[in-house]
């Protein structure tokens, strides 16, 4: 007896046993005719397609396993062939792979397909009136309708474990053609890819569970655009970025990577699915005068690309330049510049070596340093610099123009003190800024021309253009924490203080109207400077007396239409020892009345407030003193309210004048008389 001929006497016996038991049994068969399967059978193919049916239905005997002879010899003993009453399917494998069928699903919008096991073997599931769809991998369950590209509505449903992948492949699509697979509810890109000369997709799948919708794409490649940074830049850059877009974003819902590198590196991966802008941290300093390469590549979720090769060039030279008129390039080659770690060791010293101006950075580190420039011609000068980059240039004085010898040049030591505890001296730097144009185009712009850490001794020796506005500023370095003390205008060789305080009643004038006063210690004259750029004060009276005696004039006159005006008082030796108040009283065409004060001397108390609110303060003071007496104590009141404003005048916090103090000394000595003439 063939083989053929013993399978199908085994067939036969088996559907008896079916039949009469009611039992899920396998089932092999070759008869023409139909016989009931209730849920739960499982069909098993000679090369180990199971499919195991769930609902009851009738199966068609006809041709359940093809093998080639009797159906298409593509099946070849692979398949499992359903003709049933509740609709049509046919499954096929190579190797023994198993999957249920439910009868309730095999007609209609959905064929589901669940249970299945392919693994790394494919699962051909032929459903009726669909298209032919492959699965294989991670996939457990199936669901196919009717793929129409395009049409808005869910083509597939795939379901396996988390982080799993499912590769399927749907047949008779438009060919050559690029499709996009995604998620219809959230928008969400899932998988692309471009169909054969047969129309046939293949896509990876990853799961857990995804509802499939499959759209064509224009394939329009992502485009990277506007680098950053690139040519020369001040420092070490934070982090790279490129703006990023592609058409397909809105469409297709497509998902771009964007990957950077530098100097051949990978530093940082972004996917995006929108237009914007892409970023990543740089955490790590260039030398000075080094060309730094980077690039970023951009690929699409169909495989498009773009990519830019970018470089940035870090600061190479200081430029010297004219203090006093800052587009003139010093071309000296004398000039030497020492540069000085924070913690004041000389990391290297350099010179301007061809007279062209620029002092070489190369190989130096992108950090903080302490410059000093000495050459002949020129002032010495100290400057702190964060960071190179940040100011190129330096600004000298020339010494042969501006001397000290005949005060066209100033020499100033400021001394320094901190009230706050915010700026300590070790941690904090000053510097000296002035109003520069290096470009000669007339804009103007802050720069420092001078600076350094106080450091222990608090001080620092600062030559300056006589007449010349510049405007001071200390920095923690330890919090970055900055504050503008303001102007500083140098009519006077001597000691300034700098005093930074917790309360600042005034800042710079808005209009840049500026005044100030000091003592000569060369001349011991009293040098007054009113600087009004604006040209709008109408009448100012500047008078100087003698502080706490205000009889005691040696100054007193009005000018009228006042610009700038530098007022030198003659004082004689026994005079500039003493301590006097300069003051101004005006009217300005913008800001109407107009008031000011400064001490000046060797004896005073330096604050950081208005001269107008110390004396509120003073008054305030006194005041509160008299109240502290009662009745019976009344007369010690008023004596102590005597030696308490003759205290604060000597401070400088208050200016009661000759008169009133003695009016204060009569008024208490005659209730002294008054109570001890009283009876007892």
């Amino acid at each position: 007896m063939d083989a053929w001929r013993r399978r199908g006497l085994f067939v036969v016996g088996f559907l008896v046993g079916i039949v009469l038991m009611g039992a899920a049994i396998g089932v092999m068969v070759t008869l023409d005719n139909s016989a009931p399967v209730q849920e739960g059978v499982t069909l098993r193919s000679p090369s180990g397609t199971n499919v195991t049916l769930y609902g009851s239905t009738n199966v068609s005997l006809s041709d359940p396993f093809p093998n080639g002879s009797t159906s298409s010899s593509q099946f070849a003993d692979r398949a499992v062939n359903l003709t049933t009453e509740s609709g049509n399917i046919t499954l096929a494998s190579d190797a023994d792979v198993d999957a249920r069928v439910h009868t309730q699903n095999l007609t209609g919008t959905w064929t589901n397909v669940t249970h299945i096991t392919a693994g790394s073997n494919t699962l051909e599931v032929y459903p009726e009136s669909k298209q032919r769809v492959d699965v294989k991998g991670d996939a457990d369950r199936l669901g196919i309708r009717s793929v129409q590209l395009d049409d808005g509505t869910t083509d597939l449903y795939v379901e396996g474990p988390n982080n799993g992948v499912a590769t399927i492949t749907v047949y008779d699509l438009p060919a050559s053609t690029t499709v996009a697979a995604v998620d219809p509810g959230s928008g969400a890109f899932l998988a692309s890819g471009t169909t054969d000369a047969n129309g046939n997709l293949t896509l990876d799948i990853g799961l857990s569970g995804h509802a499939i919708q499959l759209q064509t794409v224009d394939d329009d490649p992502p485009v990277l655009s506007n680098p950053e940074p690139t040519g020369a830049v001040s420092d070490s850059p934070d982090e790279l970025r490129v703006d990023v877009s592609d058409p397909d974003f809105a469409d297709d819902a497509d998902e771009v990577q964007v990957t950077f590198y530098l100097q051949g590196s990978q530093i940082g991966q972004t996917n995006v699915t929108t237009n914007g802008t892409v970023t990543a941290s740089v955490n790590q300093n260039f030398d000075l005068g080094e060309q730094v390469k980077w690039n970023v590549s951009a690929v699409d979720s169909y495989g498009n690309t773009d990519a830019r090769n970018e470089s940035f060039q870090m600061p190479e030279n200081i430029t010297l330049r004219n203090e006093s008129n800052a587009s003139q390039i010093i071309t000296d080659k004398n000039i030497t510049a020492t540069f000085y770690s924070e913690n004041g060791e000389i990391v290297t010293v350099k010179s301007d070596s061809n007279g062209d101006g620029n002092i070489s950075l190369k190989g130096l580190p992108d950090t903080a340093f302490v410059v000093t420039f000495d050459g002949q011609g020129w002032y010495d000068r100290r400057a702190y610099v964060d960071r190179i980059g940040e100011q190129q240039n330096i600004y000298l004085l020339n010494s042969s123009v501006y001397e000290v010898d005949n005060e066209t040049a100033i020499e100033t030591t400021f001394v320094y003190e901190d009230r706050t505890s915010e700026f300590p001296p070790d941690n904090t730097t000053l510097e000296v800024e002035r109003a520069v144009d290096p470009d000669g185009d007339g804009n103007y712009s802050w720069a420092v021309v001078a600076g350094d850490f106080w450091g222990a001794a608090a001080e620092f020796p600062f030559t300056g253009q006589y007449q010349e506005r510049y405007r001071l500023r200390v920095t923690n370095r330890n919090t970055g924490e900055s504050r503008l003390l303001g102007t500083h205008i140098p009519v006077a060789s001597g000691v300034k203080e700098i005093i930074v305080g917790r309360i600042i009643f005034e800042a710079e004038n808005a209009t840049g109207r500026t005044f100030d006063a000091g003592i000569n210690e060369n001349t011991s004259n009293l040098q007054i400077l009113y600087s009004d750029p604006t040209n709008q004060t109408e009448e100012v009276t500047i008078v100087v007396h003698e502080q706490g005696n205000a009889s005691n004039e040696v100054f007193n006159s009005t000018f009228t239409d006042l610009g700038t005006e530098t007022i030198v008082v003659s004082l004689n030796d026994s005079q500039s020892q003493q301590n006097w108040l300069v003051s101004y009283d005006g009217t300005h065409s913008r800001d109407g009345q107009i008031y000011g004060q400064r001490p000046v001397g060797i004896g005073g108390l330096a604050l950081l407030i208005a001269p107008d609110i110390l004396g509120v303060f003073g008054f305030l003071m006194v005041t509160f003193a008299g109240a502290l007496y009662g009745p019976r104590t009344a007369l010690l009141g008023a004596w102590a309210m005597v030696f308490m404003a003759a205290g604060l005048q000597f401070l400088g916090l208050l200016q009661v004048g000759g008169v009133a103090l003695t009016v204060m000394i009569i008024v208490a000595v005659g209730g002294t008389f008054y109570k001890e003439a009283m009876p007892s």
